[in-house]
């Protein structure tokens, strides 16, 4: 899983160089702070580990769910409010490794084997991508929301969930 780890990569380098200049309570972007953001990522993690385990056969937890992606956003977004940069953090960092460790144990074979009645993605390949562009988008809007250089990478990245 070379190219996820190059977005988790991307990300974290973009964050740590936000963090020497920005303060937790400043907006980064649009309304969100870097904790908001990471939690962003953390809740997602989890989604795309759970849509992953669906696709494998494994047991699924129960999820909010609403097809309103902005509507849904802001509701994650009002659940970790009160939550310390600890927690956040913590969650972002194990979400993350949780997905990948669960994705390595995916057969190739079973990594493009289509599965018909998965709720959200037809194969792991499409879990696994929309992971790794969701980390690359918010890199790169992160990087133009904060009039950071972009590395030429991210410039013009573009996959099949991106809009």
């Amino acid at each position: 899983m070379p190219l996820l780890d190059a977005a988790e990569i991307a990300l974290l380098q973009t964050i740590e160089a936000l963090q020497a200049t920005v303060s937790r309570e400043q907006p980064v972007c649009g309304i969100w702070t870097i904790q908001d953001l990471i939690g962003h990522l953390a809740d997602w993690d989890r989604y795309f580990d759970n849509w992953l385990a669906g696709l494998t056969g494994k047991i699924t937890l129960d999820l909010q769910w609403d097809e309103d992606g902005d509507r849904f956003n802001a509701w994650l977004y009002k659940q970790r409010q009160v939550e310390p940069w600890e927690q956040t953090w913590s969650d972002f960092r194990q979400n993350r490794q949780r997905f990948l460790v669960d994705l390595q144990h995916v057969s190739e074979v079973d990594f493009l084997q289509q599965q018909p009645n998965s709720s959200f993605f037809e194969t792991v390949y499409h879990c696994a991508w929309s992971a790794l562009e969701h980390y690359l988008d918010h890199a790169a809007g992160l990087r133009r929301e904060c009039q950071m250089p972009l590395p030429e990478e991210l410039l013009d990245f573009h996959g099949p969930y991106t809009d």
